[in-house]
């Protein structure tokens, strides 16, 4: 349970699932003139370790919503 400011400014309760354990699978599209393969997954662990997913990562100060590729 969280209190939230709302775009009005007021304040709000807001209840949050937590998935401690988690995956994804999904393919990318990359120009690989642009860009390597291994560049692109660097930068899919790096966006992972600093900036993460949901309302509670990293980027907002939060301390969930890291991720890291799985190679292989």
């Amino acid at each position: 349970r969280h209190t939230v400011r709302q775009k009005d400014g007021g304040l709000a309760l807001a209840f949050r699932v937590e998935y401690l354990k988690w995956s994804a699978e999904f393919d990318v599209e990359f120009i690989p003139s642009y860009i390597t393969a291994d560049q692109l997954l660097t930068q899919f662990d790096v966006t992972g370790m600093m900036v993460g997913i949901g309302c509670w990562r990293v980027e907002r100060g939060g301390i969930r919503g890291r991720f890291r590729v799985v190679r292989g």
